[in-house]
């Protein structure tokens, strides 16, 4: 990891895939995130990419398994660099 990168700041944990295409793109080393808090806390969080915050929340109202963790507003959206790209088991 460069040196120049940091501080880092832990903002919540997602156990699964967020909603949007990008964090799968290995290519992309920077992106608009948005998350949200669920009903199990503030650290456990919805995220994704998304061009709007309504588009976020439909996205994650169409994710079965996202869906299901009383995600709740409001969504919070941030500037983030990317380090390394998700895999997605098909």
């Amino acid at each position: 990891m460069p040196s120049e990168c940091g501080p880092f700041t832990f903002i919540g944990a997602l156990e699964g895939y967020p909603v949007g295409d990008i964090l799968f793109d290995d290519t992309v080393t920077a992106a608009e995130l948005w998350w949200a808090p669920t009903r199990y806390g503030p650290r456990w969080l919805v995220l994704g990419t998304a061009a709007d915050e309504s588009s976020f929340w439909r996205l994650v109202d169409d994710d079965d398994d996202l869906n299901t963790l009383g995600a709740h507003g409001p969504a919070t959206r941030r500037r983030a660099t990317i380090i390394g790209a998700l895999a997605q088991d098909n």
